[in-house]
């Protein structure tokens, strides 16, 4: 199913998975009716311009890759076969860690929503790191997203955020961090010194 939050997590993984394969262009189309766009800029039917749950995976990856001039993406490999996970390195050091739990989940559900562990290596000089959640309430979400506390809405002709930015801050030990992620959910883990 196209334009709902599992499809943003899919976006996430085949732009992470691209850029590890060293593509440096993409070209995401944008459509009024194409289901991965971004959003929608015009009234269509009887709905008025609105923001589309693939966004939030274009917003996800521009926040992974930042301004720093010296960026690589590695696919981490060992995971749960419903799990993706990145390392991004700036200048030849880890700087960044991709994670995306693809478990399918739904608030329609019978049962909570089950959760990972995860435990990431970093430098032991690393005391801390950032972790930023992309979050929806399941696979089939079209509305609800967030993206470290943050979501967008198009109106007046552009797009406009709301909420305020939210992030864990997360104690490294013996160069490990222990973290949990949700069913169908990606987190961004930002190394001390990298904020």
């Amino acid at each position: 199913m196209e334009g709902v939050f599992g499809s943003a997590l899919w976006l996430i993984d085949h732009l992470m998975t691209g850029m590890s394969l060293n593509i440096t262009r993409y070209n995401l189309i944008q459509g009024t009716t194409f289901g991965y766009s971004g959003w929608v800029p015009v009234p269509t039917g009887d709905r008025e311009p609105y923001v589309r749950a693939p966004l939030y995976g274009q917003i996800f990856a521009a926040d992974v890759l930042g301004h720093h001039p010296e960026t690589q993406v590695v696919d981490l490999e060992g995971l749960p076969w419903n799990m993706a996970a990145y390392g991004v390195y700036q200048s030849g050091g880890l700087a960044k860690y991709v994670d995306i739990n693809f478990d399918e989940w739904n608030n329609t559900a019978p049962y909570p929503r089950p959760i990972q562990n995860v435990t990431l290596s970093v430098s032991r000089s690393v005391r801390t790191v950032q972790v930023e959640r992309l979050t929806g309430a399941g696979a089939s979400a079209d509305q609800g997203i967030e993206w470290a506390g943050m979501s967008w809405n198009y109106t007046d002709g552009r797009l406009a955020e709301s909420g305020q930015h939210r992030r864990e801050v997360v104690r490294a030990r013996n160069g490990k961090v222990s973290l949990q992620i949700p069913s169908t959910e990606a987190m961004l883990v930002t190394m001390e010194g990298c904020y």
